[in-house]
């Protein structure tokens, strides 16, 4: 799923938060009784389908949302705009619920993610009051999945101890605790743990000991090694016909392996993230539906409608075009000089989701846009590409303009490929004596001779370039061998009128 959606629509939410508590580009305003949340429409919109279709209908600055409470709708906004999870509990599982399924977020109307949300001490007082709930099908499933956790390694993992393991257990009935270690999806590290966890209810109350046969047969023993079946054996309670046969039958069963752990953690982190997934389809979908757009681009002969906060949220210098005081950017307009339509148009394109369509006829540009926008993951996706379709042909283009943009990855990366080259570099003459030096004084591997000759080229292209070829030697490294001696050798001329013939022999020559 990750790939369906660029990197940099993907990270513009972390930049949410900070535009919400700076109240940047704010234009709606939740009101539930006299409480109040600033927002931003487009935001909301893209967030829950009700509230998309509220704005739709009206397009005040307000919206008043009935049959919700406001702790509810407030930790809501804090997830989709700062990524903070919330706590359910007894007192609070209904009202969250209600405002997911009012607002439509379908993405968190899963047991996974309430299970994941909620405290194991919680977990029990959930699921007996589910009954009473409209929500008692995902509430009694996200209680059960909690009350696997139990059984786990609940010491490294979820920080109880043992004591209160103990103390849990206790509070648990025969129903609850057979459905819980009924379930498929009940997996352990061992078996055996299961076995314990039933004793440890059972000896907490002598009453319970007429239901501890009940219980046991629920217990997966074909899933214990021979070993912790002994063990088993030899316990009191398992000294019974039905006890010894269940363990016979166990001995004689192939045993099965595990299901797979159950990943609470983990699946509040994949439901934020269909969550943003589901965000960014909405967004996609407004956008092309042309509904809630408060910006116009212009650039070249083209205009791109898309809306002031998204944008601000992407880029820093949106942001600060969208926040200024001009009469145009008051009027939702931005005039963007030196770049194309098509390149403003995979630019934004990009931010809204789509990936970046990058070839070599517009890399470049595309790069250099996205440098002066400040979005570092279009800028590294264009870097990417240049660096993997550098060559001979395009390596000083690509080095003169990672300098003039100060991009050090993309110099590093070509500097790397011309330094180490054996083919002919075209353009060479382009470059300055100040790019060698500052190409040999940077490098710290040795100076090839294909290298050298490349150098020598450069000296031959232009009058200037013969004046500083020494300067250009003395910045260089060579190690004294005599593969070089052809070389210089073969241009004594040139490199004696340039006054650096001595200069390389003394490099060449063991001391």
């Amino acid at each position: 799923m990750a790939d369906r959606f660029s990197d940099t629509s993907i990270n513009i939410f972390e930049r949410f938060q900070s535009l919400r508590e700076d109240k940047v580009l704010t234009d709606l305003v939740l009101v539930i009784g006299d409480q109040r949340i600033d927002c931003h429409r487009v935001i909301l919109a893209s967030f829950s389908p009700y509230i998309r279709r509220q704005l739709m209908e009206d397009d005040s600055s307000e919206l008043v949302i009935d049959d919700i409470n406001f702790e509810s709708l407030e930790v809501l906004v804090e997830l989709i705009y700062a990524g903070e999870l919330f706590s359910v509990d007894a007192d609070n599982a209904n009202e969250i619920l209600n405002a997911i399924q009012l607002l439509e977020v379908s993405a968190l109307a899963t047991a996974d993610f309430i299970a994941a949300m909620m405290d194991i001490e919680d977990s029990l007082s959930i699921l007996r009051m589910a009954e009473s709930s409209k929500y008692d099908v995902v509430l009694k499933e996200a209680a059960m999945l909690k009350l696997c956790i139990v059984f786990l390694d609940v010491t490294v993992r979820y920080e109880l101890d043992e004591s209160n393991v103990e103390e849990f257990l206790k509070n648990m009935t025969e129903s609850e605790i057979i459905n819980l270690i009924s379930r498929e999806d009940l997996s352990v590290s061992n078996e055996i743990d299961v076995f314990r966890a039933v004793l440890k209810w059972t000896n907490a109350d002598s009453n319970r000991k007429q239901y501890f046969m009940n219980i046991v047969e629920h217990v997966r023993f074909n899933l214990m090694e021979k070993s912790d079946l002994d063990i088993v054996k030899e316990e009191e309670l398992m000294q019974n016909a039905k006890g010894l046969r269940m363990i016979e039958e166990a001995e004689f069963k192939p045993r099965k392996v595990p299901e797979a752990d159950i990943g609470l953690e983990e699946d509040s982190i994949a439901s934020v993230e269909i969550m943003k997934f589901q965000f960014l389809e909405r967004l996609n979908e407004i956008r092309e539906e042309q509904q809630l757009v408060d910006l116009v681009l212009f650039a070249g002969n083209q205009q791109i409608n898309c809306h002031k906060a998204i944008m601000a949220a992407a880029s820093p210098y949106f942001e600060k075009v969208l926040t200024s005081d001009t009469k145009q950017t008051e009027e939702g307009e931005v005039r963007l000089t030196g770049h194309t339509g098509d390149t403003i148009h995979l630019i934004v394109d990009a931010i809204y989701g789509k990936q970046l369509q990058l070839g070599d006829d517009n890399v470049e540009e595309v790069l250099v846009a996205s440098h002066q926008f400040e979005l570092t993951e279009c800028e590294d996706e264009c870097i990417d590409f240049i660096c993997s379709h550098v060559t001979c042909n395009n390596c000083v283009d690509f080095y003169l303009l990672a300098k003039t943009h100060d991009l050090d990855r993309l110099r590093c990366n070509v500097t790397d490929y011309l330094t180490k080259s054996k083919d002919k570099i075209e353009n060479v003459h382009l470059l300055k004596a100040e790019d060698w030096i500052d190409i040999l004084s940077a490098w710290d591997t040795n100076v090839t001779p294909d290298l050298l000759s490349t150098i020598l080229e450069w000296a031959k292209t232009d009058a200037r370039h013969m004046d500083s070829l020494a300067s250009v030697i003395q910045s260089a490294y060579l190690d004294p061998h005599p593969d070089y001696l052809p070389l210089i050798e073969s241009n004594k001329e040139l490199l004696s009128k340039a006054g650096a013939y001595d200069e390389l022999r003394g490099m060449i020559e063991e001391d």
